[in-house]
């Protein structure tokens, strides 16, 4: 199964992008947050102790991002992000979905690279004709190139 490399440029695009693949399957949403992030929940989910799934981004020292425990991806957690867009670009490193009960990561948004990965290359044409800028070709977009390609992310 090849990857689909989504340019995703604004935080309105990300959103119709994770509406459009959530809203025709059961998947379930981590939102993974930028070291320092203190708080106990973010959106109304619970900060995890334990890695709750596959993560897009890690750092040199091996760590990863904060990540919040799973929650079912519906129409509330749509409600709470809608409402909440400067708080998820502020504290954000990626919103990732999961098909229930897999390690994988199924459609990753990167906010501040502008970019989505889907894992599942049978959307191609959906997401096309959602109007996005797609390829199944990996593009070469800096740092966000590196860090799909499993080298070392060492930004925000």
């Amino acid at each position: 199964m090849k990857l689909i490399y989504v340019e995703a440029k604004s935080q309105d695009m990300q959103f119709k992008l994770i509406g459009g693949i959530a809203a025709n399957a059961k998947l379930e949403l981590v939102l993974w947050l930028h070291q320092g992030y203190e708080k106990d929940t973010i959106l109304n989910v619970a900060i995890s102790d334990n890695l709750q799934g596959e993560a897009i981004t890690s750092y040199a020292d091996g760590t990863y991002p904060i990540n919040t425990i799973r929650t079912e991806y519906n129409e509330s957690i749509w409600i709470e992000m809608s409402k909440n867009k400067a708080l998820i670009k502020e504290y954000c490193d990626s919103v990732t979905l999961y098909r229930e009960g897999k390690y994988e990561w199924y459609l990753c948004t990167v906010g501040y690279e502008g970019m989505s990965l889907i894992r599942d290359d049978t959307l191609l044409n959906d997401v096309k004709l959602s109007g996005f800028n797609m390829s199944i070709e990996a593009p070469s977009w800096g740092d966000y190139q590196r860090a799909i390609e499993g080298m070392e992310y060492h930004g925000k």
